[in-house]
C-alpha cells in the first residue's frame, strides 16, 4: 500500500486547495482517473468551465487556430486529460509546448503541484522559517549578501532608516508580503530630494518589509538590460552524501522593470554548468521566444557570464551554512566591486521558468538525486504520483 506522507503545514496549501481536489484524488486513485478526465471534457465540451483558469490560458492559443472548432476541441480533451490525469496546470500546458512534444516528453516535466509535494516533503518547518523572514535570511548569510540591509516593520524603526539613507542614495524596497519581485520598489534619492519621514511613511503603509543597499551592476551583467539588476537562479540539493547544482539560469528584465522574474514579465535563460555560457534563447512566460533581448538586442546564447568558478564556489560554501535545508534556489548578481553575491535564497525554489527555458523537464534529473530522498520517490520518478 502506498503510504502518503503528509506535508508542511506551510506548504499543503499548494495541493490540498480546492483548485487541485479531484486532480490530487485523481492521482492517488488511478480506477477513477478515465471517469474523472472525460466528466471533466464533456463538461468543457457542453460550454461548462471546469477551472476559471481555463478559459484565462486559451490566451496562448494563436489567434488563427481559436476559430477553428475541431482543433480547439482536440486542445481541450489533451488539456483536461494533462491537467486531471498528471496534474499539469492549464498554464503548463503552454508553457512547457505540450502541443508539439510527445508523450514520454511531457511527462518528464515535474509539475508545479508534483514540486509542492515533493519539496515539501524534504522541507523541515524550522528552516522554512529562517528563510521564510527575509531579514533573518539576510543575518543567516550576511558575509554573502555583501551588502547593507534593514527591516523597516514599525514606527521604532526610524532612525535606523534615517541613517541608512544617508548613506545610501539609491536603495530597494522589498515588501514582508513580496514573492516573484511583486510590489518590490527601486528608491532614487542622489538628488537628495526625498523626505526621510514622509518616505519611511510610505513605506511603513504598505506593510513595512527591507530595505537593501542597491546593487552596483556589472556592465558584464547590466549589458543584458541595464535597468534592473539581472540575476542568476542556481538550485542546489545537498543530502547525506551528496551535494549538486541542479540547474542555473540566467533571469533578464524587461524594459519599465526593476526586477528580472519571469512572473513579472523578466526573460530566462538556461546556462550551461560546467563554464557559465548561456546555451538557449530567452523564454517569456506569455509563451514569447527571444534570440536577441528585445529592448537591448543583445544575444543569448553562447554569451559567458562572468567569474563562474568564483560563483560556483561561493554557493558550496553557503550550502554548508544550514545543511539541513536540502534545496535551496539562490538568487545572485554580479557587482562591479564586491563581485557575485546573493540577492535572496528561497528554500521553495520555483522549477516552472527553469523547465520551460531548458525545454525539457527535470524528473530524470530528479530521480538521479531528489527523489531519492522522500518516501515514494521511485513513484514519482515514473510519474505515478
Amino acid at each position: 500500500m502506498i503510504k502518503y506522507e503528509k506535508m508542511n503545514p506551510g506548504l499543503e496549501g499548494f495541493t490540498h486547495d480546492s483548485y487541485n481536489k479531484v486532480a490530487y484524488f485523481s492521482r492517488r486513485n488511478r480506477w477513477a482517473t478515465p471517469f474523472i478526465v472525460l466528466g471533466a471534457i464533456i463538461f468543457a465540451i457542453c460550454g461548462g468551465n471546469p477551472n476559471s483558469c481555463f478559459k484565462e490560458s486559451l490566451k496562448y492559443v494563436p489567434e488563427d487556430k481559436r476559430h477553428n472548432k475541431l482543433y480547439m476541441l482536440h486542445l481541450t480533451c489533451k488539456m483536461m486529460y494533462y491537467r486531471y490525469a498528471y496534474e499539469y496546470t492549464f498554464d503548463e500546458y503552454f508553457y512547457y509546448n505540450f502541443d508539439n512534444i510527445g508523450r514520454s516528453s511531457r511527462l518528464e516535466f515535474i509539475s508545479l503541484y508534483e514540486r509542492s509535494r515533493i519539496f515539501g516533503m524534504l522541507c523541515h518547518s524550522d528552516t522554512l522559517q529562517r528563510f521564510k523572514d527575509k531579514y533573518n535570511c539576510y543575518l543567516e548569510y550576511q558575509d554573502y549578501y555583501k551588502r547593507d540591509i534593514i527591516k523597516l516593520n514599525s514606527p521604532a524603526d526610524l532612525p535606523v532608516f534615517s541613517q541608512f539613507v544617508k548613506e545610501h542614495n539609491r536603495f530597494i524596497f522589498k515588501p514582508n508580503s513580496s514573492s516573484c519581485g511583486k510590489g518590490v520598489m527601486l528608491i532614487d534619492n542622489t538628488d537628495n530630494s526625498i523626505n526621510t519621514m514622509q518616505q519611511f511613511k510610505q513605506l511603513l503603509s504598505n506593510g513595512g518589509g527591507i530595505i537593501e543597499e542597491y546593487v552596483d551592476q556589472d556592465k558584464r551583467m547590466s549589458v543584458y538590460h541595464p535597468n534592473s539588476v539581472n540575476t542568476v537562479r542556481l538550485t542546489t540539493f545537498c543530502s547525506r552524501d551528496k551535494y549538486v547544482i541542479l540547474y542555473a539560469m540566467l533571469r533578464v528584465g524587461r524594459s519599465g522593470s526593476t526586477v528580472d522574474n519571469a512572473n513579472s514579465g523578466g526573460i530566462t535563460c538556461a546556462v550551461d554548468l560546467s563554464n557559465g555560457r548561456i546555451v538557449s534563447d530567452g523564454f517569456c512566460e506569455n509563451g514569447d521566444v527571444y534570440t536577441s533581448h528585445p529592448d537591448t538586442g543583445i544575444v543569448f546564447k553562447d554569451s559567458v557570464l562572468p567569474d563562474w568558478t568564483e560563483l560556483k564556489n561561493m554557493v558550496k560554501n553557503m550550502v554548508a551554512v544550514i545543511p539541513e535545508q536540502k534545496i535551496i534556489g539562490w538568487d545572485l548578481a554580479y557587482d562591479k566591486n564586491k563581485g557575485w553575491l546573493v540577492i535572496e535564497a528561497n528554500s521553495v525554489p520555483n522549477i516552472t521558468a527553469a523547465q520551460m527555458c531548458h525545454q525539457k523537464g527535470f524528473r530524470s534529473l530528479f530521480a538521479e538525486t531528489v527523489l531519492k530522498e522522500i518516501p515514494n520517490g521511485e513513484l514519482y520518478a515514473e510519474g505515478r504520483l
